[in-house]
């Protein structure tokens, strides 16, 4: 509707039922996909949307894309070649963004291969798992949805004691560890 009937994401969000947003995964995951066909016009390719529309549900996969030009057909060349092997591993793939290691082994050995690296290395810097969990905590809040706040809004609540006690250890660690909490921050941003 939108690339071929030049229809707005506002009439297509509208008439079904849908965001915005999400009309503009679809629409980015369609082009991506179109892209990938015209550099592999295979048989069967043209079932592997579901690659490129699961791209496009992660935002630090559209960031890398913004980033690096390259990395869009980096991508298709891992789906042409095997080297991802289901929706999981895109799912998954965030995670291995920082690791450059990481990156070029799923070139040429795959996701699976590229996965057990990144974990062994992981596990060897941190042993006991603590620096995943603040990393997953602080994922989860980089990406808290602003319609979310309102769990905060309640003095009184679970989640504004959960959010107290987190800050006061947070604190508490940052104090120990010597680490300067007032440093500049770039500017955070809610979803």
């Amino acid at each position: 509707m939108v690339t071929q009937l030049n229809k707005s994401h506002e009439f297509v969000a509208r008439t079904l039922r849908m965001s915005k947003s999400t009309v503009g995964r679809y629409v980015e995951a369609y082009k991506m996909h179109m892209a990938y066909l015209h550099r592999y016009p295979f048989p069967g390719n043209q079932y592997k949307w579901s690659y490129f529309f699961e791209f496009q549900k992660k935002k630090a996969l559209r960031d890398r894309r913004e980033e690096d030009d390259a990395f869009s057909e980096r991508f298709g060349r891992w789906v042409e070649e095997g080297k991802l092997r289901r929706g999981e591993d895109v799912r998954r793939l965030p995670d291995l963004l920082e690791d450059s290691a990481a990156l070029s082994i799923i070139d040429t050995a795959g996701f699976k291969a590229a996965w057990e690296y990144h974990e062994a290395n992981k596990t060897a810097e941190d042993p006991d798992g603590i620096l995943s969990i603040i990393e997953q905590a602080t994922r989860q809040l980089e990406t808290l949805p602003a319609r979310d706040m309102d769990l905060f809004g309640k003095p009184d609540s679970r989640a504004s004691e959960l959010l107290r006690r987190l800050y006061g250890r947070v604190c508490l660690v940052a104090r120990l560890a010597q680490v300067d909490l007032d440093m500049e921050h770039e500017p955070l941003r809610m979803r």
